[in-house]
């Protein structure tokens, strides 16, 4: 055979049925471990069968076959956090004979949380009818009692196409929203959308209960439409200076004069290449912008037209920021400090009940600026929440056991909300501490800081 010939029929797709369950992967994957059953099968020295579609057969345990596959692909052997099966696992390891997995199941090392952050946030490509979409495995398994988190936990079995992605044989234009549900727990759908009955099958078929009920809600959808067309970039000339925003923040003051305008209430006018056009102070507003994004008025301690940037304020009728500037309390003094933000998580390990690893974390956002700590405790009320008094400047979300998705759901939002509200990250840091023998305890600490003005009482 020549070189040609062998290179092709090593990376040849060849599909198992192992048990009933379909993999499908290469001759040289099948080969990697000569010594083992699967390498003598597949070199020839052992004979093989087929069934009546021409896969070869298997007759063993085929939703434990692809943590075998993996192993065979990777050389390193990767099991769900709350991994129930490793006796089983082992048997089948021996019935294969491949010697290093037989080891590893043997000498397991400890799960490292690192590790397991990395693999949940990890990109996931799948291919849904024809239809890629790519993920991650921690939004997979948002709802772990779900079809897809049982398959994306290891507890269901999952297929891949010729290009390695996961495959899934069900209509790939629904899966958009199906994912999108996945992503923000809110069920959002065009105002024209004809498709409910197929939907709600989808649905059913995933096993996704939050959605099914959200799809059998009487209350009427929210507009995707809508929402695309709030949060598109929209680019304004003001006096020749170019802004970019979004509809939603001109519209934030609905009865000033840019949410007439941008509500439809009022006429616009277009420059050249299309931009919307304000012949105003294009300098100043800038402030006026920063304004309708934070809600708060914020300019340099030296700033000296304050007289120009009511006017602006007056032609634009933006009552909140009219009534900051006429605010008669004293001007900031020039001395400012550092609001700090402290977002720590602690996630503790604990291998007692080996071979499961149970995870508990601790969530915890102490600041001593308490606005940001009741906005916390009121838009973060859907989590599993311990809310402090705040003269203890914290609150506090618990998690666990096996609740690590969220808590990585949880951190994502907290960090966001968190950063709109002008903070940024200073710096990071990761703490190891190994407590006991059979407990491990990893602490990630976030500082957040803005500047802040000194204000006399």
């Amino acid at each position: 055979m020549e070189n040609g010939d062998w290179d092709y029929m090593m990376t040849k797709p060849v599909t198992l049925n192992v048990g009933g369950h379909l993999y499908t992967t290469t001759m040289s994957t099948l080969q990697r471990y000569p010594d083992s059953m699967l390498g003598a099968m597949f070199c020839g020295d052992l004979p093989t069968t087929r069934d009546s579609q021409g896969n070869y057969f298997i007759d063993r345990d085929g939703t434990l076959f692809h943590y075998i596959l993996n192993f065979l692909r990777t050389s390193e052997l990767t099991l769900p956090i709350d991994f129930m099966k490793t006796d089983l696992l082992r048997k089948e390891a021996d019935f294969y004979q491949i010697e290093p997995l037989i080891q590893s199941l043997n000498n397991p090392k400890p799960l490292n949380p690192v590790d397991t952050f990395e693999q949940i946030t990890k990109p996931a490509t799948l291919n849904v009818g024809g239809h890629l979409y790519t993920t991650t495995m921690s939004t997979l398994q948002r709802y772990p009692d779900s079809m897809l988190g049982g398959m994306f936990r290891g507890d269901l079995p999952t297929t891949r196409d010729a290009q390695g992605n996961y495959f899934i044989d069900r209509d790939g234009t629904l899966f958009r929203y199906i994912l999108n549900f996945l992503r923000t727990s809110e069920l959002i759908l065009p105002v024209n959308f004809r498709e409910m009955d197929l939907l709600r099958k989808e649905a059913d078929f995933y096993q996704i209960e939050p959605l099914i009920q959200a799809l059998n809600d009487p209350r009427p959808l929210y507009s995707l439409d809508t929402y695309e067309q709030m949060i598109k970039p929209v680019t304004l000339n003001v006096g020749g200076h170019l802004y970019t925003t979004t509809l939603s923040t001109l519209q934030r003051f609905p009865d000033s004069m840019l949410g007439a305008m941008f509500r439809g209430d009022l006429p616009t006018t277009r420059d050249v290449q299309g931009n919307y056009f304000i012949d105003r102070d294009g300098t100043l507003f800038r402030f006026i912008l920063n304004f309708l994004r934070t809600s708060e008025l914020t300019r340099p301690v030296d700033f000296t037209e304050m007289d120009l940037l009511r006017k602006e304020a007056d032609f634009y009728q933006i009552e909140p920021l009219i009534q900051a500037l006429n605010d008669p309390r004293p001007p900031y003094p020039l001395d400012t400090f550092e609001q700090v933000v402290e977002l720590s998580s602690t996630r503790k390990l604990s291998k007692y009940s080996n071979p499961v690893a149970v995870i508990i974390t601790q969530l915890t956002i102490t600041t001593k600026v308490h606005s940001l700590l009741e906005g916390i405790s009121n838009n973060f009320t859907k989590w599993n929440k311990h809310m402090m008094d705040t003269r203890d400047c914290q609150v506090s979300f618990t998690f666990g056991p096996c609740d690590y998705h969220q808590e990585v759901s949880l951190r994502v939002h907290l960090m966001d909300y968190i950063t709109k509200q002008g903070f940024i990250i200073r710096n990071t840091r990761v703490h190891h501490m190994s407590e006991r023998a059979n407990e491990n305890t990893v602490e990630h600490n976030w500082t957040f800081c803005r500047p802040a003005y000194k204000v006399e009482d």
